[in-house]
Order: structure tokens, then C-alpha cells, then sequence
């Protein structure tokens, strides 16, 4: 019964994700042909870079949906486009081919992306923590070195706490704290992962991130379930799904 529970309590968790993430994809739903030629006249009429980067962003994400590759070549032609004028747009670029790379399993593109805009970012003079996320994902999806992926989340960390805006910093912390959690999980220390969840899951409580929340609520779960701990996970959890 505790473990039925529990396994409608994630379901639940996954649900709330999957319908954020379904409405995004939905609000930006456009017709492709038009895209490809609004880009093109974009590109010859010399348009501001915030309006070429919108058109890459629609393309983007059709195409990651349905043709990836020509998803990375879009990504591929934002770093181009951007890569000597446009710092910001030049690292979004980089975080989606890195990201997409990841998401299909090509670790070592993935890395090789993810270097590439650390060295863009670090000879700028840019903020790094989100490069050291980055990287520490990569390790954290191949499962082979956890110390790597650990060692990237505590530098991440120390960035992010050189952040002058306090909801942005407070956001990253988060956002690290629980993937360091999640590798404490998988190197058997669960103590310590509690506890990195722990803190992820309060700052998300009091920044009302509900998204990041339904988050740290899987992470949670997955914890307790590890851990045989199916009483615990159910009374935490239900407390903050109502």
C-alpha cells in the first residue's frame, strides 16, 4: 500500500512537469515554412539580433520535437551568428546543442559543446556557474565519475554565490543543490543527499518556485523509495501537493 502511494505521488510530480513543459512547446507552435523564410529575410534585411534569436528559438524548438538534427544545425548556426556579437544569445546557444546533444545520449558532444562555451564564458570574464552545471551533468548522465559531477556542482555553487540578484542566485543554488543530492544517491551516501535536497526544497519553498518544487519532490521520492522510507516520503510529499 505505502509503495502504491508513493508511485501516485511521483506520477502525480511527473504529470504537473510534463504539462508545463506541454504548454510551452504549445504557445510557441508555429507554421515552419513561414519561420524559414521570416529567418532568411531576417538575415538579409540585417534584422536586431533579438529578432533573428526569436525566429532560431521557433525553429529550434520544432525542430527539436520532430528532426533533431536539424534542431542542432539551428543551434549550430546561433552560435555562428552570435559567437563575436552577442555574448548572451552566443551562450543560449551553446547551453540548447549542449542540452540536446545530452538528451540523446552523444556524451562526448555534449562535453565538447559544454567546454567550448565554458572557455567562451571564462575568457569574457563572464559568470560560470551555470558552465559548471553543465558539465556536471553531462558526468551525472554517464554514471562513470561521480567525483567529477560533484566536484563541478560544489564550483557551481561557489558561483552562484557571487550573484548580485537574489532570486537568480537563489534559483541556481537550488537548481545545484539537488543535482549534488542526486549524486550523493547514486554514490550510496544517502545522508548527504537528503540533505542537499533538503536545502534545494526549502529555497524552492520560500522563492514559491513551483516548478522547481515538483522537482524536488521526485528527487524526494526517489530518496525514500531508495531508502525503504515509503511513510516518510508520503506524508512530505502530500503536504505540499494540496
Amino acid at each position: 500500500m505505502q509503495q502504491f502511494l508513493l508511485k501516485i505521488i511521483i506520477v502525480t510530480a511527473l504529470l504537473l512537469l510534463k504539462f508545463n513543459v506541454s504548454t510551452s512547446i504549445a504557445q510557441n507552435s508555429v507554421n515552419i515554412d513561414s519561420l524559414e523564410q521570416i529567418l532568411e529575410n531576417s538575415l538579409t534585411q540585417q534584422q536586431p539580433d533579438s529578432v533573428i534569436n526569436s525566429v532560431l528559438i521557433h525553429l529550434f524548438t520544432y525542430y527539436e520535437n520532430n528532426e533533431w538534427g536539424r534542431a542542432a544545425n539551428i543551434a549550430k548556426q546561433g552560435i555562428s551568428l552570435f559567437k563575436s556579437s552577442n555574448f548572451d544569445y552566443c551562450r543560449l546557444w551553446h547551453d540548447k546543442l549542449g542540452y540536446l546533444y545530452l538528451s540523446h545520449d552523444i556524451y562526448q558532444l555534449a562535453l565538447n559543446t559544454y567546454y567550448e562555451g565554458f572557455n567562451i564564458a571564462k575568457n569574457a570574464e563572464e559568470p560560470l556557474g551555470t558552465c559548471y552545471n553543465n558539465l556536471a551533468r553531462v558526468y551525472l548522465a554517464q554514471n562513470l565519475n561521480l567525483n567529477k559531477a560533484g566536484k563541478l556542482y560544489l564550483q557551481a555553487i561557489d558561483e552562484h554565490k557571487k550573484i548580485s540578484d537574489k532570486t537568480e542566485q537563489l534559483k541556481q543554488l537550488a537548481y545545484s543543490y539537488n543535482q549534488l543530492g542526486i549524486v550523493y544517491e547514486r554514490k550510496k551516501d544517502h545522508e548527504a543527499a537528503l540533505k542537499y535536497y533538503q536545502k534545494a526544497f526549502k529555497i524552492r519553498s520560500e522563492q514559491g518556485d513551483n516548478k522547481g518544487l515538483v522537482n524536488s519532490m521526485y528527487t524526494i521520492a526517489y530518496h525514500y523509495k531508495t531508502t525503504l522510507e515509503y511513510d516518510s516520503a508520503i506524508v512530505i510529499l502530500t503536504r505540499h501537493l494540496v
